[in-house]
């Protein structure tokens, strides 16, 4: 296990699909914010939010989002999608995300997000071993 993999506990792994990449040659540059989404909705799902939304009718807002692109991916390859979150506020966390290609045999691109939330929603704690997520019940 690689250092990064030690420290982000939600790891998805996917293939690069044929169709994602552009006229270039590679993975469209936007399609490595719909791996993010992929591996943050996962997290949230193991963190509880979507447990907390169903019961309270309201969720985590994504405020930004940023890619650091580092290789161009390509058909054919397999990745590994990481995120982990880091508290910044009781009302706001930012998401960190990795996408690995093991083509490269490298971290193809980081990311990151700040999530909001809006007035309803509990304060952001740790919970489910290093994940967080809500903290209370509904207002």
């Amino acid at each position: 296990m690689t250092e990064w993999q030690k420290t982000y506990p939600v790891l998805l792994q996917q293939d690069v699909i044929w169709g994602d990449m552009d006229a270039f040659g590679h993975v469209n540059n936007t399609v490595y914010f719909r791996y993010f989404e992929d591996v943050r909705i996962a997290y949230f799902d193991r963190a509880g939010v979507f447990d907390y939304k169903q019961k309270c009718n309201i969720g985590p807002i994504l405020a930004a989002s940023h890619c650091n692109f580092k290789l161009p991916l390509t058909y054919p390859d397999r990745l590994q999608i990481a995120a982990r979150a880091s508290i910044v506020s009781a009302k706001k966390i930012n998401m960190h995300y990795i996408v690995y290609s093991e083509a490269f045999g490298a971290i193809a691109a980081e990311g990151e997000g700040p999530h909001v939330t809006r007035p309803g929603w509990p304060t952001w704690s740790r919970r489910r071993g290093s994940r967080a997520g809500p903290r209370s019940a509904c207002s």
